[in-house]
């Protein structure tokens, strides 16, 4: 049985071309085979005007009871009910359920009272790629942002093969460190074949090669992590408040200064101990939460959390402090949510190549009453 998110996933990955697996293909075609009600409801969210007045149906739920509502409307769609209008009831609901993850890519055409706005700003420019090479010398080297990433090991090449450093530049034993700032984004490829992709605002030191029992990276930020296997020779990730020790997997780990750190598993197995030895095994499909070294462990939808390394913002009722900070280190620019608009909850998805133009329409879109003030690089959100 698919449950409510993996099918709202599944729909929303159709709407806006992000699959690329054909598991996904698959899944969709055997979810369309055994729901053919679906089929009609694809079709008509491709008109707009359609996908509007289902939205504002949508926004008519009690809030509270959304997701006891959405999920019954699967429920009643196994049930197929033979009344014409209990049917187009559970269409309505469920194009809406779809909307809750589709966001601004099936509105960004729909201009209707609740979504306009008067905000006028310049175009902050969205990431790029980029970053900082620091060596142990204290010598920091621009990257290049044309390049995908670097990758080490024989000295230091851009992953075209562009040598960037070579083996008499650099000590096998020296640290290096890689600072990806706030409005860029980069990888690398570490001496063992392991892939670092890091998100704005972050940095990994790492040797040149491993050389030692364990390979030691540490980690600020956040990245995710596809580590080479090697059996005898554990990988360990190092942040300020935990260590995360894998054999050979991949996982994200978020771990900014002013969030709760958290580790997401989507394959293999993950071993966390935080400063306090409080320990916890992770399985695929699992997100754990560090509050002041305690572990907490929840089953999740790992798409949500590793959305931002396929290139998109994907909030799903998230926090809009929360959200905000995503959202002002991937365009470099100063965000302040007032306390009085906190408890507002962002929702949708947006790729992270638009401008911040488009990102406002989808805030406007989730609370049309936010007040959005914008001066200089400096935007601040109140109710």
């Amino acid at each position: 049985m698919h449950h409510i998110d993996k099918i709202t996933h599944l729909l929303k990955r159709h709407f806006i071309g992000s699959g690329n697996i054909q598991a996904d293909k698959n899944e969709l075609l055997e979810l369309l085979e055994r729901h053919p009600e679906l089929n009609q409801l694809l079709e008509e969210l491709k008109d707009p005007s359609v996908a509007g007045n289902m939205l504002n149906e949508y926004d008519d739920l009690n809030t509270e009871n959304q997701d006891l509502i959405l999920e019954s409307i699967l429920e009643k769609i196994r049930e197929k009910p033979s009344r014409k209008h209990v049917v187009f009831k559970i269409i309505i609901y469920a194009a809406a359920c779809i909307l809750l993850l589709i966001g601004f890519y099936t509105m960004q055409n729909y201009k209707s009272p609740a979504v306009k706005t008067d905000i006028t700003v310049e175009n902050f420019i969205a990431g790029q790629k980029g970053a900082l090479l620091k060596l142990a010398n204290g010598t920091t080297i621009p990257l290049n942002g044309d390049k995908q990433g670097i990758v080490t090991g024989e000295g230091i090449t851009y992953e075209d093969g562009t040598k960037l450093l070579s083996d008499d530049e650099l000590q096998s034993s020296q640290l290096l460190t890689l600072l990806v700032p706030n409005g860029k984004e980069f990888q690398i490829t570490l001496s063992d074949g392991t892939k670092v992709f890091l998100n704005a605002g972050s940095e990994l030191t790492y040797p040149i090669k491993f050389t030692q029992s364990t390979r030691n990276v540490q980690l600020k930020g956040e990245a995710y992590f596809d580590v080479k296997t090697i059996k005898t020779k554990p990988f360990l990730v190092k942040t300020p408040t935990q260590t995360i020790e894998v054999l050979g997997t991949q996982f994200n780990v978020n771990e900014y200064s002013n969030t709760n750190p958290s580790v997401t598993l989507v394959e293999g197995s993950v071993e966390i101990e935080t400063l306090k030895k409080n320990k916890v095994l992770l399985t695929p499909n699992q997100h754990a939460t560090n509050t002041n070294g305690t572990l907490s462990v929840k089953n999740v939808d790992v798409s949500e959390y590793i959305a931002w390394k396929n290139g998109e913002f994907l909030f799903n009722y998230e926090k809009l402090s929360t959200a905000m900070e995503k959202i002002k280190r991937w365009y470099d620019i100063d965000i302040k949510v007032d306390p009085n608009a906190d408890d507002i909850q962002l929702w949708g998805s947006i790729k992270r190549k638009e401008n911040f133009t488009e990102v406002l329409k989808l805030i406007k879109l989730t609370n049309n009453n936010l007040k959005i003030n914008i001066n200089g690089r400096k935007v601040t959100v109140t109710r």
